[in-house]
């Protein structure tokens, strides 16, 4: 990777912008929504006098993203039909026990 620096000035910014880059990338191979973050990143950059570093995460959105990954996970389990075959019910009556979507299949069997 080759990286020029227009300005002398933003030389002091070079391992922050390379520590950025290397993140964003982190989220991308995470499945994280990377573009979302580097848009909330470099608007609150944009906006704020107190502009957040290149170089440090910003846990809130970062945790938004985690978050929105793991509901994403959890719809994707949720819709996918179960792997485990029916369980009887433990009263030996041979009926198959319903299970309910999101519940822990070993704790009702």
């Amino acid at each position: 990777m080759t990286i020029y620096l227009r300005k002398p000035s933003n030389a002091d910014q070079c391992p922050q912008l390379l520590t950025y880059a290397w993140n964003i990338r982190e989220m991308s191979e995470d499945g994280l929504n990377w573009k979302l973050y580097d848009e909330r990143f470099r608007f609150e950059r944009a906006q704020f006098q107190e502009k957040p570093r290149w170089g440090a995460i910003r846990q809130d959105i970062y945790n938004r993203l985690l978050n929105e990954k793991y509901c994403r996970m959890l719809a994707q389990q949720n819709n996918a039909p179960s792997q485990q075959p029916p369980s009887t019910g433990g009263d030996g009556d041979g009926m198959p026990m319903q299970i309910p979507k999101a519940y822990c299949f070993s704790y009702h069997t």
